[in-house]
């Protein structure tokens, strides 16, 4: 609801001037348009500018509760894809839209003939900070475009998923190229002092790839390392897992050690669903010097809502004084 609704329109022979202005305790908003060649070759330039908009009084929703500030400005000639040679640059001032806050969004797109570039984007919230850059192209319909990201505030993440808390420190820098049937996606991570509850973690780097088909996950692969795990008095120095999923099967290669206490390899294939099926082809374990390793490769391990089946898992001792063996093999209930 506006009190105050004031509109301005000047013509002369395909030329005009337009100015608008809404105000209210929603906030103010203004539009100041000047058009040219409206009758011939058109050309534009339009500037909105926002003060203290308030959504929820203009939807009604107490969801909405915000205060909106910035201007956008578009720029250009043509209206048609096939001959529009535009701009646009979109900056918001520190505002508000439920629990967040924005405290700088800036963003620069521009439009020629078959091809859209975002040439600048940069926002910083009290969640995340984030810049990033890229374009569409649509003929050939090419996609690039590279982002980087940076936590500053994980408490609506650690809601989320659970968690009293969670922190880190550090980012992710992503980029996405090929074609829109076609698209691969690469994510680089470094997070350091990551925690979560009680668990904490040194450092967290690693690689995540991906491949889409028509906007749909074909591949994924993950390639990360982790240091200082510690839970509660738990401490593992290191583990690496190495990860890749296709339609229906996940492959992984894990690591895990500590000092001279404790190493683990684990090499196994996934296949999930209602009954999840484990493959699993190695795996050796070292605590405190004493070793075991799977005597016989390939066992299966099916995993339901009501238990796990184990077919034939043995693991045979190292130590060359020993003939100690360690075996599953049947149907183990899951109690809950």
């Amino acid at each position: 609801t506006w009190d105050t609704v004031t509109l301005t329109v000047e013509y002369d022979r395909g030329d005009a001037l337009v100015t608008s202005q809404l105000a209210s305790s929603a906030g103010r908003v203004t539009l100041d348009a000047v058009l040219t060649g409206l009758l011939a070759t058109p050309a534009y330039d339009l500037t909105t500018q926002l003060s203290n908009v308030d959504l929820s009084i203009l939807s009604g929703d107490s969801l909405l509760k915000s205060s909106i500030s910035g201007s956008m400005n578009i720029r250009g000639s043509h209206f048609d894809a096939d001959s529009i040679n535009g701009r646009m640059t979109l900056s918001l001032a520190a505002s508000s839209l439920g629990p967040d806050s924005v405290d700088t969004l800036f963003a620069q797109v521009s439009a020629t003939p078959g091809h859209f570039e975002a040439d600048s984007f940069f926002v910083q919230t009290t969640a995340v900070k984030a810049s990033g850059r890229g374009y569409y192209d649509v003929a050939s319909r090419e996609v690039a475009c590279d982002a980087s990201l940076t936590p500053l505030d994980l408490s609506a993440v650690a809601e989320l998923a659970g968690f009293d808390s969670l922190s880190a420190e550090g980012g992710v820098s992503i980029s996405v190229a090929g074609t829109l049937d076609s698209l691969w996606a690469d994510a680089i991570f470094s997070l350091v002092a990551v925690q979560a509850n009680d668990l904490s973690v040194d450092s967290v780097g690693g690689v995540l790839k991906a491949q889409l088909g028509d906007l749909a996950f074909g591949e994924l692969s993950v390639d990360m390392e982790c240091r200082g795990v510690r839970y509660n008095e738990v401490l593992v120095d290191r583990i690496s897992l190495t990860s890749a999923m296709t339609s229906d099967t996940i492959s992984v290669d894990l690591e895990a050690s500590s000092g001279d206490s404790l190493a683990l390899t684990v090499t196994a294939d996934v296949v999930p669903g209602s009954a999840t099926a484990v493959m699993l082809h190695d795996l050796d374990f070292d605590y405190f010097h004493q070793s075991w390793i799977l005597d016989q490769p390939l066992v299966t391990i099916g995993i339901d809502s009501a238990g796990v089946t184990v077919d034939s898992l043995v693991l045979r001792s190292q130590s060359p004084d020993s003939r100690a063996t360690i075996a599953l093999d049947g149907r183990y209930a899951i109690l809950g």
